[in-house]
């Protein structure tokens, strides 16, 4: 059967040609490599395969049909540079670098790439930066752009372009966001300059003004508890007092209430005593006793030759006994 005709040279080399062409699609032709930190895709006359290759190989392909893209699947770090644009007071400012750090798993390589290219992150990314950039300068004055809300335009980015890949279902993760501060005309510069002197000038007065009154707030709290410690101690003190007074009548009154317990106790026992003395004189002949014992108790008897003559007794005058006789 005749496959190509004409003469032996065309013939002959429409041979090599089918040869090598069953030779590459048999031995798959040529060998490839994917490095740590990178998914390969393989794109067989123009269209992608779904699956990839892991970090490592070889990997033999066809290279007459089939080229290989290979994907950074690690973070990465995405730029904008010089990026312009005006603010809503009319000044135009530059913005000399814009960083965005990014990361597409693994997972997703297929889609993305099928969807937007290669180049996926130049519309995933570096455009979504360029509008919301020109976006932000249209709502803020050059003055908000550059010193009063300067540190919130990075997370302004940030949660933008993650939501609008959300949006998209492309998994790409936004790790951060950094920009260099907003360069404005000579002019203004001048002018922000000489304002920020004014402002850092009035802080110092104000941290001032506030430091003296701090102290003078401490030395009047200082003064108040030092008042309050003395009234604190006059109300121990007149505290104490009054107890040491109770105490005292309590001590007095215990005192009193002993002394009359004690005479009322003392008038029993003197008034028991002469019950008990009215008592024994009524006993009939306990006179006569008792006149006897006195009489007995007081008795002297004298021998000799000699007798006193003269008697003392204490309730009367001396009493000559000789004349008497």
């Amino acid at each position: 059967m005749k496959i190509f005709g004409g003469n032996g040279v065309n013939s002959m080399v429409a041979y090599i040609l089918v040869a090598l062409s069953l030779l590459l699609t048999h031995t798959n032709g040529f060998m490839t490599y994917v490095p740590e930190g990178y998914a390969a895709m393989k794109v067989s006359f123009g269209k992608m395969d779904k699956e990839l290759f892991n970090p490592g190989g070889p990997y033999i392909y066809n290279w007459f049909s089939t080229h290989i893209e290979y994907v950074e699947i690690r973070p990465q770090t995405d730029q904008v540079l010089d990026l312009q644009c005006g603010t809503a007071d009319g000044v135009k400012v530059t913005i000399k670098k814009i960083e965005v750090g990014n990361q597409l798993p693994r997972e997703h390589v297929y889609d993305v790439l099928s969807r937007f290219g290669t180049n996926y992150d130049k519309y995933l990314v570096t455009d979504l930066v360029t509008h919301q950039v020109n976006v932000i300068c249209s709502k803020m004055s050059a003055h908000q752009l550059a010193i009063e809300k300067f540190d919130t335009i990075d997370d302004i980015l940030l949660q933008f372009i993650q939501e609008e890949n959300e949006k998209q279902g492309t998994g790409l993760k936004v790790t951060f966001v950094r920009l260099t501060k907003p360069e404005l005309p000579d002019s203004l510069n001048r002018n922000y300059l000489h304002l920020a002197e004014e402002k850092t000038l009035k802080k110092v007065l104000e941290e001032k003004l506030n430091r003296i009154k701090t102290e003078k707030d401490s030395e009047l709290l200082v003064a108040q508890r030092d008042n309050e410690i003395k009234i604190l101690n006059a109300e121990n003190e007149n505290e104490i007092m009054m107890k040491n007074r109770l105490a005292r009548q309590e001590e007095a009154r215990i005192n009193n209430t002993m002394v009359v317990e004690e005479s009322i106790a003392q008038s029993e026992k003197l008034k028991n005593e002469a019950i008990g003395v009215k008592a024994l004189y009524d006993i009939p002949g306990y006179v006569t006793v008792k006149v006897a014992e006195s009489t007995a108790n007081n008795l002297k008897i004298y021998y000799g030759e000699k007798i006193p003559t003269t008697m003392i007794n204490p309730l009367h005058n001396n009493i000559d006994v000789s004349s008497k006789e």
